[in-house]
């Protein structure tokens, strides 16, 4: 987070997320009006969290194409390979360390509601 030090212009109040504590970069004049305050605040830590989301779910789409593309891939090759001599079965356990995941790079998941 970068720190920064700014008066607000008077009569302005920074809006900030009730819920959060979360402070945005956005100063409204309205007054003595606290609900409208907590509301806008509110509002804008939701706007900016689904614009979050929205990247990472593009980003998580553009990552399924890749590893489609490299399954697919993969099958064309292991269809091309002799099946003579080979066997194969699977051992499902419960929990997740049944299957490895592959990480996902310089990006992570996260609760994106505190990144206003």
């Amino acid at each position: 987070a970068i720190r920064y030090s700014f008066e607000s212009p008077v009569g302005y109040s920074q809006v900030i997320d009730p819920q959060s504590d979360t402070h945005s970069g956005t100063f409204v004049s309205v007054g003595d009006n606290e609900q409208y305050l907590q509301l806008r605040g509110r509002k804008t830590v939701i706007e900016q969290t689904a614009v979050n989301l929205r990247r990472q779910i593009e980003w998580l789409e553009m990552e399924l194409v890749k590893l489609e593309g490299e399954r697919q891939e993969l099958d064309r090759k292991l269809q091309g390979l002799e099946e003579r001599d080979r066997s194969e079965f699977t051992v499902s356990m419960s929990g997740r360390r049944d299957v490895e995941e592959l990480p996902m790079p310089g990006e992570e998941l996260q609760d994106m509601s505190r990144m206003v």
